[in-house]
């Protein structure tokens, strides 16, 4: 993602490797024009809900989609949308490990949400800079 408005786009198998395969992709395309750490989080964070959540499986495709543009960096990730549910954060237990995902994703964003195209799309849109800043 040299330049804004340019994308990056995967298709990535619905698998437990999934959130590894796009961190270091992303990771790979990083040009500095926004936030490496957050980026990352926030897109690893999607793709394991879609994983562990959507109902899909090694054989389905998950569509990861980075762009940048107008000083956003919007991730979206597009699952086969097999369960029917709906994303929304949830109040973990304090000493339950896990169920936190997207309330990180809410704090390091500045907006997100989630649509159903044709499957399950959840995006999450954060704050970005150009290059020349």
């Amino acid at each position: 993602m040299s330049s804004i408005d340019n994308a990056l786009r995967l298709e990535v198998p619905c698998d437990v490797d999934a959130p590894g395969t796009v961190r270091k992709t992303l990771a790979a395309a990083h040009d500095g024009g926004w936030a490496l750490e957050d980026g990352l989080l926030v897109a690893s964070e999607l793709v394991t809900n879609a994983v562990r959540h959507s109902g899909c499986m090694g054989e389905h495709i998950l569509k990861v989609e980075v762009l940048r543009r107008h000083g956003h960096l919007m991730i979206s990730v597009h699952d086969p949308g097999l369960s029917g549910d709906t994303v929304k954060p949830a109040e973990p237990e304090p000493a339950d490990p896990g169920g936190r995902g997207l309330k990180i994703i809410e704090l390091l964003s500045l907006r997100w949400g989630s649509e159903r195209p044709d499957g399950y799309r959840v995006w999450a849109e954060l704050a970005a800079w150009t290059p020349d800043r």
